[in-house]
C-alpha cells in the first residue's frame, strides 16, 4: 500500500496567535503547530512569517528570540514562496479582508513554484482560526480552508 502524499498546508497568523495565548499548550493550534513540520509540507511566505512577529511582540510583549525558539521549528521546516500578484477576486476569498489576501496568493503560488510538491491525492489547507473572514469548508484554487481542530481531525 503506497503512503498517502504530505499534506500541503498555509499557516495563517491566527493559529501562531491561538497557540501563543494557550496557557496550557494543548489547544489545537498547539497541536498543529507541534506536528506540522513532521507531516506535511507547511506553506509560507515572507508576508505570513512578519504577521506573528508584529502581532506576537505588539500584542503579548513577546521578543524576537522568543518567537523564534517557539515558532524557528515550524519556520525552519516551511517551503517559501512568493504570493501571486493581489487581482481584486482575492478581496473575494477573504470576505473583503485585505490583509488575509497573502493566504490565497500563496495558495496560487504553490502551483507555480512549487509543482514538484503537488500530488493528486493530497490534501491541501489554509489553516486559520478566522473564521469570520476564513470560511471554514470554502475553498480556494483546491485549498480548502479549515480550523486548527478541523486539520487536526484531517491529518488523523
Amino acid at each position: 500500500m503506497a503512503a498517502r502524499p504530505r499534506p500541503i498546508v498555509i499557516v495563517d497568523t491566527s493559529v501562531f496567535l491561538a497557540d501563543a495565548m494557550s496557557t496550557t499548550g494543548a489547544a489545537a493550534a498547539s497541536q498543529a503547530l507541534a506536528i506540522l513540520p513532521a507531516v506535511a509540507h507547511v506553506v509560507l511566505c515572507d508576508e505570513i512569517r512578519q504577521e506573528p512577529d508584529e502581532k506576537l511582540t505588539g500584542r503579548l510583549g513577546w521578543t524576537g528570540a522568543q518567537i523564534l525558539a517557539r515558532y524557528g521549528p515550524v519556520f525552519d521546516a516551511a517551503v517559501w514562496v512568493t504570493p501571486v500578484a493581489e487581482e481584486s477576486w482575492h478581496l473575494g476569498v477573504v470576505q473583503g479582508d485585505p490583509g488575509d489576501t497573502m493566504l490565497p496568493r500563496a495558495a496560487e503560488a504553490v502551483f507555480t513554484e512549487r509543482p514538484d510538491l503537488i500530488d493528486a491525492d493530497q490534501g491541501r489547507f489554509v489553516v486559520s482560526q478566522n473564521t469570520r473572514d476564513l470560511v471554514p469548508g470554502s475553498s480556494y484554487a483546491s485549498f480548502l480552508f479549515v480550523t486548527a481542530r478541523e486539520l487536526l481531525d484531517r491529518l488523523r
